[in-house]
């Protein structure tokens, strides 16, 4: 919406949708070892066998932007440009990895999407202990970005400025 040719008005509301990559959801995978702390066995350090690999539970994001913003070309300073915006992102099921001390952590808060990655079994001694921690995407619940974008810019032709300096 222009009220006049100096000032540009504009809005944007969107629903995004991104469905899961191909690496996300089948990554072959690779291991690695690594010790976490346990809090289900009084916070003992606990060595693991680590599993890198895709999810193919994965659902979709989805996502609800608004965005609001203003143009600014004066007709009295030709060349120049301002824009001021405001943008909010809310992301639900946002995709993303979290640290196998994370997955641990979250498990024992009572996450159970996050338990289904951790594999328990008998140590030497009989202890129920952590043996594997499938390191892999997960669906977060929300991932939230709001702020101000606010871009100034000035154009001129290299003539102009070079003729200015003879």
């Amino acid at each position: 919406y222009a009220p006049i040719p100096d000032v540009r008005f504009r809005i944007t509301r969107s629903r995004d949708i991104r469905a899961p990559n191909l690496s996300e959801l089948y990554q072959a995978g690779g291991a690695n070892t690594n010790n976490v702390t346990d809090p289900f066995n009084g916070n003992a350090v606990t060595q693991y066998t680590g599993l890198v690999s895709g999810n193919p539970a994965l659902d979709p994001e989805k996502a609800d932007t608004w965005g609001l913003g203003a143009v600014l070309t004066p007709q009295f300073l030709p060349g120049f440009s301002a824009s001021f915006d405001y943008f909010n992102i809310n992301v639900k099921g946002a995709i993303g990895t979290v640290s196998n001390q994370d997955i641990v952590d979250r498990c024992f808060q009572g996450d159970t999407v996050y338990c289904a990655a951790i594999t328990r079994g008998p140590n030497a001694s009989g202890v129920t202990v952590i043996q594997q921690i499938r390191s892999q995407p997960f669906n977060l619940v929300t991932l939230r970005a709001r702020g101000y974008d606010i871009d100034v810019s000035y154009r001129a032709s290299l003539d102009e400025i070079i003729d200015s300096f003879a």
